[in-house]
């Protein structure tokens, strides 16, 4: 996915835009709206973005006029933009886009996400999961506060109210807005089907614990294993004791879509 500009014009104020996870990737440029030229952009760049102050506006070298687009879908659009171009997005109708008070819209509901900025699995470059998403962002491990993250939460307007998710390194944790307490912890593989699960209310996040508990009491206990030798990336053996995680990846279920979501 590539990187972003965004030209801010300075009567906007950029405090005052909801920031979303492909922040992460952006340049933002405050700009002179007197001097500041669209054409020489368009000579520039093959792709950018402008605010304003109630939408923005994106411009692509395979279309002739901009789009208008909601605020309220920004990370969805950015991830269209800077993936295939929202150009071979909407004449493939790979989205399923609507238009409200003249902008373009993705309808699905957001997800609030509070981002550890150093390490977040979610901000790697090669991360496709674009969904509609805003974002808030922490630089350190004490500020990984759940029930300050629940607070701002709540003052939210534009995310589902019910949940709210945080991670930082390959951890998540899907969290109960009204109460912090009960969370879920899993990891990248198990993140679309999480959020799917619980924002679609097929299972709550106390559900999730509860399935959880009930299979860790049916599984077998694990047996050692006769003559096994525990290995690192270059096939060095570990000392005994050397604690491990092995994580499988199953595609197809993992992997699987939404009915709803036609998205990608």
């Amino acid at each position: 996915m590539s990187t972003f500009t965004i030209y801010v014009p300075s009567y906007v104020d950029l405090k005052a835009i909801q920031t979303c996870p492909l922040d992460s990737r952006a340049t933002f440029v405050t700009v002179d709206p007197e001097t500041f030229s669209i054409e020489a952009k368009r000579q520039e760049h093959a792709k950018f973005i402008v605010f304003e102050k109630d939408h923005f506006l994106v411009y692509e070298k395979e279309s002739p006029e901009p789009f208008k687009c909601s605020y309220y879908s920004r990370n969805h659009i950015m991830y269209c933009v800077g993936y295939l171009g929202l150009t071979t997005f909407i004449r493939n109708r790979i989205i399923q886009l609507e238009e409200e008070n003249g902008c373009l819209v993705f309808k699905r509901q957001n997800v609030l996400s509070f981002i550890y900025r150093p390490d977040a699995e979610c901000l790697d470059e090669k991360h496709r999961d674009c969904g509609g998403g805003i974002a808030e962002f922490y630089d350190t491990v004490e500020e990984e506060d759940f029930e300050k993250f629940a607070e701002i939460a709540r003052t939210k307007e534009t995310c589902n109210k019910e949940f709210f998710l945080v991670n930082r390194g390959q951890t998540y944790h899907i969290v109960d807005t009204n109460d912090p307490s009960i969370r879920y912890t899993f990891s990248p593989a198990l993140k679309n089907d999480v959020i799917l699960q619980v924002s679609h209310k097929r299972t709550t996040i106390q559900g999730l614990l509860e399935d959880e508990k009930d299979y860790l009491k049916r599984r077998e206990k694990a047996k050692c294993v006769a003559g096994f030798e525990l290995r690192d990336s270059q096939g060095v053996p570990l000392p005994e004791g050397t604690e491990f995680e092995l994580e499988i990846y199953n595609e197809e279920y993992h992997g699987r879509k939404d009915p709803e979501d036609v998205s990608e």
